[in-house]
């Protein structure tokens, strides 16, 4: 059976990496994510899922940021 969750963030995104907390989400979790906006050309480097949050790493600082994300698992 196969579970999801999506959601939203809106992130200044002062740093090349962003934790995003959300207890739905565990190491063996699949994340998509979606930049609606972005201020600072940026594409994502790694989405690493942990156990009640993940992190979004990428090439450079994205600034200003809204991120839409679906959680699988």
């Amino acid at each position: 059976l196969l579970r999801m969750k999506s959601g939203q963030l809106l992130n200044a995104g002062a740093t090349t990496t962003i934790s995003l907390t959300d207890a739905f989400c565990t190491t063996l979790s699949t994340v998509l994510i979606d930049l609606a906006s972005q201020v600072n050309p940026a594409f994502v480097q790694v989405i690493t899922p942990l156990n009640g949050s993940f992190n979004v790493t990428f090439n450079v600082a994205p600034g200003s940021i809204i991120l839409n994300y679906v959680i699988f698992k």
